[in-house]
């Protein structure tokens, strides 16, 4: 993973430990493991108009 990082300009890895909450690759779907991140990338975005 720390190569494939390193080849993309300000990538980020978000590590979801496993827990009681957790299901596995459905985690991925459940935006309270990763609300926070989400909302600072859509943020820092430059908006577009039409």
């Amino acid at each position: 993973m720390e190569g494939a990082l390193k080849r993309i300009k300000n990538a980020k890895l978000l590590l979801i430990p496993g827990s009681n909450d957790s299901r596995g690759h459905l985690t991925t779907g459940a935006a309270k493991f990763y609300r926070q991140q989400l909302q600072e990338l859509l943020q820092s975005t430059p908006q577009r108009t039409m």
